[in-house]
């Protein structure tokens, strides 16, 4: 089995010194404090409603460090997220990484690992200015906690802390599926090259059934210097919409709804296209439709229907990162108001002006052969990796680079 590459860490802040504080599934039966389980040398229980606290001791170092965090498997098979976890210095701004977090597999042939047996390490912020006694807080990111059936969390366990010089390069990831961010220079004779490319969604954005892999790492692969920020969690809605389905069960609205979750991104951040998906979460979970508002303002947009969440994400993005916005629809599969959906997306160009990778309508995409469809999809919904990589990869390379031309 392959060796992690060898880098000198600067400063280790063990699990077990962390502080604790508040609880997992606030509000339900399940309800349980966040602990830390010797047994995995891990912490479990973590959750937007509880707390894990990192101090800096009093001998480190002041210095730029990237921060690492061991953290586990998805603790279920069906709910996968690129940004399980999202952090904070001494209380100051909300960091939202994004990584290549991988959902725990069931096994049909031996005892069933426990999603905090597999624990991979995860860069969860990059240059950060630290120094003694400073505190680095990590909560789990709204939207891994749902009902279906019963109350669940997907939520990761998360291990020791490891500061590494800044730049370092250092090996990332689950044992076996490990990788290094590497810089390249931009390739100026390819459109796509050098792109910081944001994208919100759920499942589909995420990869569900293409194991954490989706078009939007297929783009980053393919493209030198190109970057892809996934900021997905599965099951979530655009709309703040609120169901027997969402927690915490505190109030109205969905916490890990799309528009809820885009106000977590850093607002500083540099992005050169923002990539929505129109989700099919909203279409299963009978999220109401609304109506195309009047006017172009915040107030104008009722956020907990489908239009009113598609409306608010368009200026929000455009007010805040200054970068073109572009809507993508899954492929078509049995929901008559997916369609519906669809249909409200092109009515929405009008209006707004940005670009539709519009799957649902493509000719090409449903003409492909029954044998190809089997080959490329998981399920009616959601591709595998190859159906990412070999199926939708190049409609989007193609709709992106037209796009980016023409403007």
């Amino acid at each position: 089995m392959k060796k992690r590459t060898r880098i000198d860490v600067a400063l280790t802040i063990p699990a077990k010194d962390a502080v604790l504080e508040g609880v997992a599934m606030m509000g339900t039966p399940q309800e349980t404090p966040v602990v830390y389980d010797e047994t995995h040398d891990a912490i479990i229980g973590m959750s937007e409603s509880s707390a894990a606290t990192f101090k800096l001791p009093e001998d480190s170092a002041q210095g730029n460090y990237d921060v690492y965090l061991k953290i586990s498997r998805i603790a279920s098979p069906f709910i996968g997220t690129s940004t399980p976890v999202t952090v904070s210095v001494n209380g100051g701004t909300l960091y939202v990484p994004t990584m290549r977090a991988e959902c725990i597999s069931l096994s049909e042939d031996g005892p069933e690992k426990r999603f905090a047996d597999e624990m991979g390490l995860f860069c969860i912020h990059e240059n950060a200015s630290l120094k003694a006694g400073d505190e680095i807080t990590v909560h789990a990111n709204p939207g891994l906690e749902f009902f279906f059936e019963q109350y669940r969390s997907a939520a990761p366990a998360i291990g020791d802390m490891y500061l590494y010089e800044a730049g370092s390069k250092v090996e990332q990831g689950y044992e076996g599926s490990t990788y290094i961010k590497t810089t390249a220079e931009k390739d100026e004779s390819d459109p796509l090259s050098g792109l910081e490319i944001g994208w919100l969604g759920s499942s589909v954005t995420y990869g569900q059934r293409g194991g954490g892999y989706s078009m939007a790492d297929a783009i980053e692969a393919r493209h030198a210097a190109t970057h892809s920020y996934k900021y997905a969690v599965s099951g979530t809605t655009l709309a703040d919409y609120h169901s027997e389905h969402n927690l915490p069960v505190d109030g109205d609205g969905n916490h890990g709804s799309y528009v809820s979750r885009m106000k977590m991104i850093d607002p500083e951040k540099h992005f050169d296209l923002f990539i929505i998906q129109l989700s099919t979460n909203d279409a299963t979970g009978g999220v109401p439709m609304g109506e195309i508002a009047e006017g172009m303002e915040y107030k104008d947009f009722d956020t907990a229907t489908v239009i009113g969440a598609m409306e608010y994400i368009i200026k929000y993005v455009s007010d805040t990162w200054k970068c073109p916005v572009m809507f993508y629809t899954g492929t078509k599969y049995d929901s008559e108001q997916y369609g519906e959906m669809v249909r409200t997306a092109i009515r929405l160009q009008e209006k707004w002006g940005f670009a539709l990778i519009n799957l649902w309508d493509s000719e090409e995409m449903n003409t492909v052969s029954k044998e190809d469809y089997a080959a490329y999809m998981g399920d009616p919904i959601h591709p595998n990796r190859t159906g990412y990589v070999v199926w939708w990869t190049p409609v989007f390379e193609t709709t992106i680079a037209e796009y980016l031309l023409s403007t």
